[in-house]
């Protein structure tokens, strides 16, 4: 990887920074599913935990840049600033493990308890090969 990829991947707002990103939408889905849109179709996935106000981050978010993160995330749990990390990931074209650190591992053991078999088996089913971008 050359120096200026690195420099590209350690700002990966940079790339949209000047076309006009925003927040246009949050929303829960399934009950624990953080969705963020925004102006340019990127979608980012999160966590939501219940502990976070979500009419607040409605307000705080919206018409802002989601790269703004020590703005956003201070007022966020873990699990809504993920979906923050998704967008910069989709931003940048890479695979959000890249943008936390490099990959530390060819396999990744699953386990589901209760009905998370179910769930997963959806979930998997929903990933196309074209989606993934490793």
């Amino acid at each position: 990887m050359s120096l200026g990829r690195r420099a590209f991947l350690s700002r990966p707002w940079a790339a949209v920074r000047d076309r006009g990103l925003w927040v246009t939408a949050l929303d829960v889905r399934g009950g624990d599913d953080l969705v963020v849109m925004t102006n340019l179709g990127f979608t980012g996935l999160g966590y939501w935990s219940g502990d976070d106000d979500l009419h607040r981050l409605r307000a705080e978010w919206i018409g802002r840049h989601p790269g703004d993160l020590e703005a956003l995330a201070p007022h966020a749990s873990a699990g809504a600033e993920v979906a923050l990390w998704d967008l910069a990931a989709q931003a940048a074209r890479v695979p959000l493990y890249r943008l936390l650190g490099g990959k530390c591992r060819e396999t990744v053991e699953c386990r589901c308890g209760g009905d998370g078999g179910a769930r997963l088996g959806s979930i998997v089913a929903m990933v196309r090969p074209e989606d993934a971008l490793f």
